[in-house]
Parts: C-alpha cells; structure tokens; sequence
C-alpha cells in the first residue's frame, strides 16, 4: 500500500509542489526564528497562573508525528482534500511568517530544574527553538488543520477520536510547557478558521468553473 501511495505521489506534480512549499516555509520559519527583530509579550495575568507541567512535553512532540501522519494519511484516502489540506497548512505557514516579521511577539520561559528526561526534552525544545514567532502558535494551527482534515476524510471513529485527543493534547501542551501564552492560542484558532474556509470557498468556485467547461 504504501509503495502504491508513493508511486501515486511521484506522478502527482500538484502534491509535489504543495509538499515543497510547506519545506521552504519550514526554512523560512528558521530564517525568521534567527532574526533580531524587536518583539512584544502578549501574556496576561491568567498565563502566570498556568503552570509548568514537564509531562506535556510528550503530546508537544507528539505533533511531529501527527504532521507526518496526516500528510501521508490524507493523500492516500482523498487527492483533492490532500490539495485542500495541504494549501490550508501553506497558507497558514505563510501567513504567520508575515505576522512574524511585522508584529513578532515572544514569550518568558522559566528555568527547568531536574535531570529527568522530561525536563531535558523541555530544556532542548528551548535551545533549539528562540522564545519569538510566537503568535499565532503554528504547533496549535497545524494541529488543528490535521485533525480537521483527517476527520474529513476517514471513517473510522477510532481514529477520528484518537487524533482530536491527541490534537487538543498537543494544543495544551504549548501552554504548559510555557511555549506559548493564550493569546498565542487564540490567534491560531482564527487563522484556522478563516483560512479553512478561504480553502474551501476557492475548491467549492474551482469546481463551479470546472462544471462550466464541460
């Protein structure tokens, strides 16, 4: 199955090119990730009383696994709702590098005591990834793209529960890591929303014009 998949994507110029682009916005994020642009704090006093839960760092990198799934698991169920998903990520990623670059925000993490693994994990995530493009939090917007789509295109209700689990996890986990405040959280959620729907709305007058050439 998937050597089919592969050999299906191989063939697929349009999937290609929209995998491409999410890789060159990764790079971008890097890009801007290592620029000194002056940033502002959106916490407020309600993200100082959230605290730090060292175990959240599991569903954190839980959403590396959860991307790769759903692009894999979205082109092997449905093309064009793989096309769907895959504009909606670009669009998303492209959209927060401007906001990045215009508007940067970031966030104050604490010192992580202790020797466990856990709080190594956390003690990576912070040297590898500066406390800025915080707003909107991209962890929670593909989060909440990939358990959109992946509900949209499967039957199985195993699945469906497992990945909104597994996505609402992740989206906690910004916060009780001290990845993102709440703001950050709130922001991603209407970037989904309106972007989900600019996706939608442009495949539902692509199919129109399609049913008018023939």
């Amino acid at each position: 199955m998937i050597i089919d998949i592969a050999k299906r994507f191989i063939k697929d110029r349009k999937a290609i090119f929209l995998v491409i682009a999410y890789l060159i916005t990764i790079i971008g994020y890097e890009l801007v990730n290592g620029l000194n642009i002056p940033s502002v704090s959106l916490a407020t006093t309600l993200d100082s009383k959230i605290p730090l839960i060292k175990y959240f760092v599991i569903p954190y990198y839980m959403w590396y696994a959860l991307v790769l799934f759903s692009f894999i698991y979205i082109y092997a169920k449905n093309n064009e709702e793989f096309y769907k998903f895959a504009k909606c990520i670009v669009l998303t990623m492209l959209s927060a590098l401007v906001i990045f670059i215009f508007f940067q925000t970031s966030v104050s993490r604490p010192i992580i005591v202790g020797d466990d693994v856990f709080s190594n994990m956390i003690r990576n995530i912070y040297a590898n990834d500066r406390p800025v493009n915080c707003c909107p939090s991209l962890h929670v917007a593909l989060a909440l793209i990939c358990s959109i789509w992946v509900c949209r295109v499967s039957e199985n209700k195993i699945l469906k529960s497992t990945v909104i689990i597994v996505g609402y996890l992740i989206i906690l986990s910004t916060l009780f890591i001290k990845q993102h405040v709440i703001m950050d959280v709130v922001v991603a959620f209407v970037q989904v929303l309106i972007l989900r729907n600019i996706v939608d709305r442009n495949s539902y007058i692509e199919y129109e014009e399609a049913l008018k050439i023939r």
